[in-house]
């Protein structure tokens, strides 16, 4: 998050050396989605629908392009279909928790934080993302 224009040029440089590569690219989606890289996050969510449909990864992209459309039921979706597939893959929880938190459903938001962590104690996204849920619940209650 500190340089996204960096991530952007190591991921696309990592594409040119490895264009068959999944692993990461949910990461690289979500540089895409934060730079608003609409067209590039929707080419590569086609790219790997191509390279394979049934890769957690391939619908956390399918999910961020979605996100990025401001189609939050659908990217929600995309995650719970990544989770299906692959119930240890945090991130994809994560993700669906951010859509939840765009939803104002902070409740799910937060389950869905807990069980990032539960997959993987150090993501550090969903650490950063459950803080701010709880602070946009307790804003709430003034």
């Amino acid at each position: 998050m500190a340089d996204l224009n960096q991530a952007y040029r190591e991921f696309t440089n990592l594409r040119r050396l490895d264009a068959g590569r999944l692993e990461d690219m949910e990461v690289y989606s979500t540089v895409l989605f934060h730079l608003g890289k609409e067209v590039e996050l929707a080419f590569l969510a086609h790219e790997l629908v191509d390279l394979d449909w049934l890769a957690p990864q391939t619908w956390c992209v399918i999910g961020n392009s979605f996100a990025s459309q401001q189609e939050h039921d659908q990217a929600i979706s995309c995650f719970k279909r990544a989770i299906q597939l692959d119930p240890r893959f945090a991130y994809a929880y994560s993700l669906q928790g951010l859509e939840h938190t765009e939803n104002e459903e902070y409740d799910k938001a937060r389950q869905c934080f807990m069980n990032a962590l539960r997959a993987n104690r150090r993501l550090y996204h969903a650490w950063s993302a459950s803080g701010n849920v709880d602070m946009l619940t307790c804003q709430g209650m003034d």
